[in-house]
Parts: structure tokens; C-alpha cells; sequence
């Protein structure tokens, strides 16, 4: 166009020279014609140094980009590649130019069962992106070999034809060998999980035997020790004086005590290897017959028991139990100088931070210092004197064990002199039945 306008501005300069009486007319059409002109050679101009600019950006991009880049045209000769796909292939730009695409984008895949043939060979057929994640391998030509994830794209233009190919790969070495690394790892972690289960076993058949030991060996000798005071009492007591019958007293105080110890500890031992039977529970029918079993330690005494509403929950039903025959045992004994005694069982909802129900044992008696709180459920913790109030020291830890064991938590808030509540969850394990 910019050629016809410079032909026809030609044309008119000539006419003027041979008709003078037109070179008024002819003057301004010579005028528009180069402001036409002008503005043809700007704008053509402009747009040669916007498309060197776009250019100039594209190199520098893909020169710039740590994935390597590699274009080819319809045939599959190579047109492009950047230097990443340079320095991953061994190939030049320079060398690699006209190349047959198979012959410098040496690639295979790791899985023949999986992919066969050239991986990229179909993309003159296709008209969408495909993905090639870790199953191809570059072989570079200087031999060697690199696991690679791949892109395939085919170049398109205005009429939707494929026109050439382009590929974006990447080396993912590194990875795959932080995947063995890892996959490594968890071989080692599940062999010491097999072997570390193995040690738990045999020290489990190990605890069994000391188990078996403990009620068998150490209750003979108890029984003797009560079984001989009660008939030196029974026989000869009316010819011992006050003194030896005390001392015989304690002996056979101390058999029981040192019996219920044994039970206490063979009870908390079996806790750990005693499989878990849930099931729903109606826990006021538990928490009815736990009080009907401590009936005993009722009789006799000034006492107010409260049993609130209880939701039902999914339990071991034994353990249950024996969570609230603990709970409420201590309740009465360190109840027993109150007049009345006051025990409260009952539950919270969404208290305490705990989105699922608290069950919680209350009464009014002795308490302790908050301070001492972190002892209350180890074995063998006690922060009331033995002479006081009777006791093993092993029954807040069995509550704790079997609360644990269902997912849940066990605690305690209490004041000197002010009584007791403890709390306890079962892990959510509640049900609206």
C-alpha cells in the first residue's frame, strides 16, 4: 500500500509540472497524500517494534524458564529450543535445528507395559494438551538418562490446523530419589514396627507369666499369714492378752490389704491386653447397679445420692462399671465424716472445651489442694494419709487407663475441705438411642 501511495504521489507531482493551472488542486491532494503516507510508514512502524518487543520477551522467557522448551514443525523437524532443553538434551540450538524431533527428544517410557511405542509420535493427529507424568525417560546424547515428567501441545493456527509441535519437560530426579528415599523409610519404619510388635509380644507373654506368678505364688504365703492368725485367735485368744491379739489383728489386716493390692495391680496390668467389647450401654442401668453393689458402704450413714439424667454411650460395659465402682468408692470414703454426705452423678454437654458429653462423679468431702492434682492418677499416688483413709493408691489410675483406652480424658477440680468432682469423657462415644 505504502508502494501504490508513492506511485500515485509520483503521478501527481508529474501532472502539475505539465498542466499549471491544476497545481493548486494537485498540491493539496499531494499534501493528503503524504499526511497518508506518513501515518502508513508510522503505524507500520510501530507495529514492527511492538512485534520485536513481543519477540524479544518471548526469547527472553523461555530462555529464562528452568523447564526446557522444545518446538517442531509439522513434520516434526525441530524449530526451537531453549536452553534448558539444550543442556538436558546435549543438543545445540545451532545442531539441532531441521533435526527429526525423535532424534535429539530422545525419550522413552520407564513402563513399556504401560505406554508403547514414541510417546509424543501422535501429536500431528491430535488438537489437545496431553500429559505425561513419571513414565518417560530422556536419554540426552551424551548418554545420559533422566526421569522426566512431560507436556505434549500442538501449535495451531487461525484455522485450528496443526502446525507443529511443542513440548515442555522437566527433570525430576531429584524428586524420584526423595520418593525412594521416602519409600525407603517406610520399608525400615514397617520393619520396625514388626519387629518392635514382636518385642511388644513376647514382653506381653512375659507380663502374663509374672501375671500368673503374682496371683498364684505371692497368695499362698498371704493366705497362710491370715489363714494361721485367724486360728491362733480363734484357738488360742483367750489366753493371749490384749497386745498379742492386736498384733495378730494387724497381721490379718495387712494379708487383706497386701490381697487387695494383688487384685488391684493384676486389674490394672490386664487392662492393656483386654480387648475392648463396645456396644451401647445404658449408663444409668450401670451407674444403678455400681450402687446397688456398694451397698454396704452405705449402711450406716447420713447419705444423699443424686443420679441425674445420663445419656447412653458406646462402651465396654465392664469397664464402664468398674470406672464408676472406683469413682463412686472413693466418693463414699472421703465422704464419711459428713453428716449428710452428699454424692452427685451426672453429665454436661459442650462444657469444659469438650464438644461431646462430660460424665462427672461430685460430693462434699475432704478435697485436696490443686497443686497436688498431677499425682492423682498414678499408681500408687496418694494425697491422703493410708492411716486415714484405707486405700491401694491404684484406682484413679485404673479409671484413667480405661478412660484413655476409649478415647477419652479424665480430670479432677476440688478445694480442701470442699469435696471432689471428677470428670471423665469416653472420646465422643455417645449415643442418642
Amino acid at each position: 500500500m505504502v508502494v501504490g501511495l508513492f506511485m500515485l504521489l509520483t503521478v501527481n507531482i508529474t501532472a502539475a509540472r505539465t498542466q499549471p493551472f491544476k497545481y493548486a488542486f494537485t498540491e493539496a491532494n499531494v499534501l493528503i497524500l503524504l499526511a497518508v503516507l506518513v501515518l502508513l510508514v508510522s503505524s507500520r512502524m510501530k507495529a514492527e517494534n511492538k512485534l520485536r518487543e513481543q519477540s524479544e520477551w518471548l526469547s527472553v522467557t523461555l530462555s529464562s524458564l528452568g523447564d526446557a522448551v522444545v518446538a517442531t514443525d509439522i513434520n516434526g523437524a525441530i524449530s526451537f529450543m531453549n536452553p534448558a532443553a539444550e543442556a538436558m538434551t546435549a543438543w545445540s540450538l545451532a545442531l539441532a535445528i531441521g533435526k527429526p524431533l525423535n532424534q535429539v527428544f530422545k525419550i522413552e517410557s520407564a513402563h513399556p507395559q504401560e505406554a508403547g511405542g514414541y510417546p509424543v509420535s501422535d501429536i500431528a493427529v491430535i488438537d489437545h494438551t496431553q500429559m505425561y507424568s513419571d513414565y518417560t525417560v530422556l536419554t540426552s546424547r551424551d548418554g545420559i538418562r533422566r526421569p522426566i515428567n512431560h507436556t505434549k501441545s500442538p501449535i495451531l493456527n487461525r484455522s485450528g490446523h496443526v502446525t507443529g509441535t511443542v513440548l515442555v519437560f522437566r527433570d525430576v530426579t531429584e524428586r524420584k530419589l526423595a520418593e525412594e528415599k521416602i519409600h525407603k523409610l517406610n520399608e525400615d519404619l514397617e520393619q520396625r514396627v514388626v519387629e518392635r510388635t514382636a518385642q511388644l509380644q513376647k514382653v506381653n507373654e512375659e507380663l502374663e507369666s509374672f501375671s500368673y506368678s503374682v496371683s498364684h505364688d505371692l497368695r499362698a504365703p498371704l493366705r497362710a499369714m491370715d489363714g494361721f492368725s485367724r486360728i491362733l485367735l480363734d484357738d488360742y485368744g483367750p489366753t493371749l492378752d490384749g497386745e498379742a491379739k492386736e498384733y495378730l489383728q494387724i497381721i490379718r489386716d495387712n494379708a487383706g490389704q497386701m490381697g487387695q493390692l494383688i487384685d488391684d495391680l493384676l486389674n490394672f496390668s490386664r487392662l492393656s491386653r483386654q480387648p475392648l467389647q463396645k456396644r451401647a450401654v445404658e449408663t444409668s442401668h450401670v451407674v444403678r447397679t455400681v450402687l446397688e453393689d456398694l451397698s454396704i458402704e452405705q449402711q450406716g450413714r447420713e447419705l444423699e445420692i443424686a443420679v441425674n439424667e445420663l445419656p447412653a454411650c458406646t462402651a465396654d460395659a465392664s469397664l464402664l462399671k468398674q470406672v464408676f465402682v472406683n469413682l463412686l468408692s472413693n466418693a463414699f470414703k472421703y465422704t464419711r465424716d459428713r453428716h449428710p454426705a452428699v454424692v452427685e452423678v451426672g453429665c454436661q454437654n459442650g462444657e469444659h472445651g469438650h464438644k461431646e458429653p462430660t460424665f462427672y462423679v461430685k460430693d462434699n468431702g475432704t478435697g485436696f489442694d490443686m497443686k497436688y492434682a498431677n499425682k492423682l492418677f498414678g499408681v500408687f499416688q496418694r494425697l491422703h494419709r493410708a492411716e486415714d483413709y484405707t486405700g491401694t493408691g491404684v484406682g484413679l489410675a485404673i479409671v484413667q487407663r480405661i478412660v484413655n483406652r476409649h478415647g477419652g480424658r479424665v480430670w479432677a477440680e476440688a478445694e480442701p475441705d470442699k469435696g471432689a468432682t471428677f470428670y471423665f469423657t469416653l472420646g465422643g462415644a455417645v449415643t442418642n438411642d
